[in-house]
C-alpha cells in the first residue's frame, strides 16, 4: 500500500498527530503509518472527515451492535440460501438424471461443503451486486472500499473468502478492531447515510 493510500485513513483518524519532520504520524507508534492492508486501530473523527472529504462523502463506521445484528440476520439468509441450493440440486438429480451422490443425506463432510458454498454465494452475490446483504439492508449499512466507493467483485470475492478464516467472527470483539475480513480485503462497513 502506498503512503497516499494510508493517508486516506490517517487524515481522518482520531489517533493521528502531525509532526514537523515526518508529517502525519500515529500517536500510538510516533511513526508514519506502516500498515499493509488497513489500519486495525483506525477510529474515524467526524470533525476531521468534514475537513478532508467533500460534503456528502462522510463515512461513519458502522457500530459493533449493527455488525452483530447484520451477522445474526445473515446467518438466517445463509440458511435459506442453503435450502434453495439443496432444493435446486434435488430437482436436478430427480428430473435431470444426475446422480444424487452429492446430496448430504448422511455425510457430515457434504453438509459442511454445502453450507460453505451457500454462505459464500449468499455474501458474494449480495455484496458484489449491491454492497449490502439482507442484514445490511435492515440495519442501513453497506460495504465500501478504502476510498468510500462500492468495492469491485475481486475485493468482495476476497472479503467473502476471508470470512472462513478461523475465529474471524471473534476478531470484532477486540476494542477498535475492524475485523479481519474487513482489514485484509481493504473494505469496511459504514452507516448508509
Amino acid at each position: 500500500m502506498k503512503r497516499e493510500d494510508r493517508l486516506k485513513y490517517c487524515k481522518v483518524c482520531k489517533l493521528r498527530r502531525v509532526s514537523d519532520e515526518k508529517g502525519i504520524i500515529c500517536s500510538l507508534t510516533n511513526a508514519p503509518a506502516a500498515f499493509d492492508v488497513a489500519c486495525t486501530l483506525y477510529r474515524e473523527d467526524p470533525e476531521l472527515v468534514k475537513q478532508h472529504r467533500p460534503s456528502g462523502q462522510s463515512l461513519k463506521e458502522a457500530p459493533k451492535m449493527k455488525r452483530l445484528l447484520n451477522r445474526l440476520i445473515d446467518v438466517i439468509g445463509c440458511a435459506f440460501t442453503l435450502l434453495i441450493l439443496l432444493n435446486i440440486y434435488e430437482v436436478i438429480t430427480t428430473f435431470g438424471g444426475w446422480p444424487a451422490s452429492l446430496y448430504p443425506d448422511e455425510d457430515l463432510l457434504l453438509h459442511y461443503a454445502w453450507a460453505y458454498l451457500a454462505t459464500y454465494l449468499y455474501y458474494f452475490i449480495f455484496e458484489a451486486t449491491s454492497g449490502r446483504t439482507l442484514g445490511k439492508l435492515i440495519t442501513n449499512t453497506r460495504v465500501v472500499n478504502a476510498s468510500g466507493q462500492k468495492p469491485g467483485a475481486g475485493s468482495i470475492a476476497l472479503r467473502t473468502l476471508l470470512r472462513f478464516v478461523p475465529f474471524d467472527a471473534f476478531s470484532f470483539l477486540l476494542i477498535n478492531i475492524r475485523g479481519w475480513h474487513d482489514a485484509w480485503s481493504k473494505t469496511r462497513v459504514v452507516d448508509n447515510q
